[in-house]
């Protein structure tokens, strides 16, 4: 999933993939924030941030516009290109 995110962090379609691409950008923003709280803030950020990765793994199985995208670029090769691996 973490994969799917990046590429459509640089090139996402103008169809559902746009929430996937918008729900992982606010998880990656969460999971960058978890290592500064504490207490009752840190387990409501944490909360969060599990409900929305569990929406993000629901997308990546169910949904018609995210599996398009999956089959139309497959992730390992399209991701090694762009990064010269």
């Amino acid at each position: 999933m973490f994969t799917l995110g990046m590429l459509l962090m640089e090139n996402c379609p103008d169809d559902d993939c746009i929430i996937f691409r918008n729900t992982f950008k606010m998880c990656r923003e969460m999971d960058n924030q978890l290592d500064g709280l504490t207490g009752q803030d840190l387990q409501k950020l944490k909360s969060r941030f599990y409900r929305e990765y569990e929406s993000l793994e629901h997308m990546y199985r169910t949904n018609f516009a995210v599996r398009r995208y999956l089959q139309e670029h497959p992730l390992e090769v399209a991701y090694n290109i762009k990064r010269g691996g």
